[in-house]
């Protein structure tokens, strides 16, 4: 396992913000830990930073994703509406 990809991230830094999109360990790899160990690692090393918020997106039935995010002292304080066009 040592050199696998496990997941994916997109990371946007924006003055004291950081905002987590597209974050999806993949499906071997779920269950192990890795979601928790990259929060921790994400979250420790910005503690003493200008990085003072951190924010994730992520979709309303995405319930075990939001369940995870939950437990790493997220809250939900925004819901976006998405519009698709028709024959789009």
């Amino acid at each position: 396992m040592g050199n696998d990809i496990v997941g994916k991230v997109c990371l946007v830094f924006l003055g004291e913000t950081i905002g987590i999109y597209d974050f999806e360990i993949y499906p071997p790899f779920r269950n192990m830990g890795y979601a928790k160990q990259f929060f921790l690692l994400l979250l420790d090393r910005n503690k003493n930073s200008e990085k003072q918020k951190v924010f994730i997106q992520t979709w309303r039935e995405n319930i075990s994703a939001n369940t995870l995010y939950l437990s790493q002292a997220f809250k939900v304080f925004d819901n976006y509406y998405y519009f698709k066009l028709k024959n789009f």
